[in-house]
C-alpha cells in the first residue's frame, strides 16, 4: 500500500502546486515554498467493489521545503515527501505559464529524473474556468471556498477539480475503463490543505480506490 500512495502523488498531481492569488500571479501564494516550512497530512486510501478484496489504510505523509538550486540551468525547489517511509522528491520551477514539475527523485535514485515539461500543476492566470491538461484535465472552480480540516478553518480557498480517464488489462484479457476525479483545495499563505481522489471501474476486476488527505499540521 505504502507504494501505491507513493504512485498516486507522482501520477496525479498533489500537490505541490504553486499559485498566487488574483486574475494573474500576484500577492499570496497557495502553496509556499519557503525554505524550512512542514506540513503534516493524514492520507488514507480504501479499496475494494467487485472481486476487489476491500482494503483501507492511513498513514502519515510529511512535506518539507528545501532550499532552492539550479538542476539543467533551471532554479527549481525542491520538496521532500515522506509516505510513510518511503521518500520523494519532488524539484517545481515557474515559468509565464505557470508551475509545472521540473523533476523527480525516487527513492534509493542517484541522480533527479526530468520530467515533460507539459507536467502544469496550474496555469495562470488564477480565476474560475481557468483550465489546463496533464493527461487530466484541471479547472479551477472557485477561488472563495471555506474549507474545515485537522488543522483548522480556512477562508478563500481555491478548489481546482480534475477529471480523467484511463485503461487497464485486467486477468480475463479484456480491457477496464478507469475513471479518475481529483479535488483539490489550497489556502492562501498555506498551501494544500485537502486533497480527495477517486477512480472507478467498469470491470469487477478492478474495483475502486478512494484517497483522502487532511492537512493535520504546518510550521512557516
Amino acid at each position: 500500500m505504502k507504494r501505491r500512495f507513493a504512485i498516486n502523488i507522482l501520477c496525479i498531481p498533489f500537490f505541490v502546486l504553486v499559485v498566487l492569488l488574483g486574475c494573474s500571479k500576484g500577492s499570496e501564494s497557495y502553496y509556499p515554498l519557503k525554505e524550512g516550512m512542514t506540513w503534516e497530512y493524514r492520507y488514507s486510501s480504501r479499496s475494494g467493489g467487485g472481486l476487489v478484496t476491500e482494503q483501507s489504510e492511513t498513514t502519515k505523509l510529511l512535506v518539507t521545503n528545501f532550499a532552492p538550486r539550479e538542476l539543467k540551468g533551471k532554479e527549481v525547489t525542491p520538496q521532500k515527501m515522506d509516505i510513510g517511509g518511503s521518500i520523494i522528491f519532488m524539484f517545481f520551477t515557474e515559468d509565464s505559464n505557470g508551475i509545472h514539475r521540473f523533476a523527480v527523485q525516487q527513492s534509493g535514485a542517484v541522480e533527479p529524473e526530468i520530467l515533460p515539461s507539459s507536467g502544469y500543476e496550474i496555469k495562470y492566470p488564477i480565476k474560475v474556468g481557468t483550465t489546463w491538461d496533464t493527461g487530466i484535465k484541471f479547472t479551477i472552480e472557485s477561488i472563495d471556498d471555506v474549507v474545515t480540516v485537522s488543522a483548522g478553518t480556512f477562508k478563500r480557498c481555491v478548489k481546482i477539480k480534475g477529471i480523467g480517464a484511463s485503461k487497464k488489462q485486467v486477468e480475463t484479457g479484456g480491457v477496464a475503463n478507469i475513471r479518475i476525479e481529483n479535488y483539490y483545495w489550497f489556502a492562501p499563505g498555506v498551501g494544500l490543505i485537502k486533497k480527495i481522489t477517486k477512480s472507478t471501474s467498469d470491470s469487477r476486476y478492478v474495483g475502486s480506490l478512494e484517497i483522502t488527505s487532511q492537512l493535520e499540521s504546518f510550521k512557516k
